[in-house]
């Protein structure tokens, strides 16, 4: 039995923001049948400067999902690039 449900984006704080026309969308998701990605952690520490972060995220299945936390201390600085290909449904 699948686990069918519905995932948000572009969740928005309240309702007297969809003026911004980004207005939030529920998509089909299959939980039962999500391959979970590795996850990635990239941090910044204080009043340090990193070289850009490349980060490739590539589906696996038709569900995959990938936790990716960014962390830039106090004083830290932090670029990211995120290359997203994505054949089948990616969260």
């Amino acid at each position: 039995m699948t686990n069918n449900e519905n995932i948000i984006i572009n969740r928005l704080p309240a309702k007297t923001w969809y003026w911004l026309d980004v207005n939030e969308t529920k998509l089909p998701w299959d939980r039962s049948n999500t391959v979970e990605l590795e996850s990635q952690t990239v941090t910044a520490a204080k009043k340090e400067k990193h070289a850009p972060v490349r980060i490739h995220v590539n589906t696996v299945d038709e569900y995959s999902n990938k936790n990716i936390r960014l962390e830039a201390m106090t004083g830290g600085e932090l670029t990211v690039f995120m290359d997203y290909g994505t054949r089948y449904n990616l969260a």
